[in-house]
């Protein structure tokens, strides 16, 4: 299929930005729009750029008979996002997910999305509205948390930005990894932008790859390297997915770039097999 120029210029745009600086909800509209070669995506930028007014006024409002902190933030999130704009989220048990519920534009189009794509929109707003938001990853899923001087919480975009306690939390890792597993400290530390991009594309390559759609799914890698040039781990799925789909030359020079740079001895000796197998073709 092939990524529209435009699209590839803007997700190489972003590549080359410090993590921090990057628009979190204009380049997952970007990421999706990879295999919409024709969409418009003004409409879906000027949505954003509503959406993130309507925070700072519903933030204004509270404001009146409230004193500010890092939990009313969240409240003004989830009034402008959940009651005047009618978004609707996905709970965690609301079971199976799909390729679908990673895409920031159909989740636009719906209004409805689940807590990684809605953590990916708060955090945008959030950031918009010029507030201390960071993502978190568990297992399975992303979350929030808003710092605001010495309040810091944890909230769940999936429960309509709801503050979690710490018997939430480990329910939430539970649910993703199974009842044996317990909260991290590593759990509560914030990932970059650019990291969280790509735990939600690389959802999108999972269901590609399960359908054997690889030539989509080389298009979401093609996306994910330009937007995440240094992410190493992305060479070995471009080796696997760029050989199903005839391109040799370019698997085996990303297997060589992931061999060189991998610590994971048993990961370099599985894609030199991999490589050897691509140039005996």
């Amino acid at each position: 299929m092939g990524i529209h120029p435009d699209i590839q210029a803007a997700l190489a745009l972003a590549g080359g930005l410090e993590p921090e600086k990057i628009r979190l909800a204009e380049t997952a509209i970007q990421l999706s729009a990879v295999n919409r070669p024709h969409i418009q995506l003004e409409q879906y930028y000027n949505q954003v750029r509503t959406l993130g007014h309507d925070v700072l006024k519903s933030h204004k409002l509270l404001l009146q008979t409230q004193e500010d902190s890092a939990s009313l933030r969240c409240v003004a999130l989830s009034d402008a996002l959940f009651q005047l704009h009618a978004y609707h989220a996905i709970a965690h048990e609301e079971m199976p997910q799909n390729i679908h519920d990673f895409d920031m534009i159909n989740v636009m189009q719906n209004a409805k999305g689940n807590a990684s794509m809605l953590s990916l929109l708060c955090a945008s707003l959030a950031h918009h509205a010029g507030w201390d938001v960071h993502l978190l990853a568990l297992p399975g899923t992303l979350l929030c948390r808003m710092d605001y001087e010495d309040d810091r919480v944890i909230f769940d975009p999936a429960a309509r930005c709801r503050v979690l306690s710490a018997p939430d939390l480990r329910n939430i890792v539970k649910h993703y990894a199974g009842d044996s597993a317990e909260l991290s400290a590593t759990y509560y530390e914030p990932i970059s932008k650019r990291d969280a991009l790509v735990f939600v594309q690389n959802k999108v390559k999972y269901y590609q790859i399960a359908a054997e759609d690889y030539a989509a799914a080389a298009d979401t890698i093609d996306a994910l390297i330009l937007m995440a040039p240094d992410e190493h781990r992305l060479w070995l799925d471009a080796g696997v997915v760029f050989a199903k789909v005839g391109r040799l030359r370019e698997a085996a020079d990303y297997l060589e770039r992931y061999i060189e740079t991998t610590p994971d001895r048993r990961a370099r000796h599985e894609a030199a097999i991999l490589l050897q197998q691509i140039r005996d073709t």
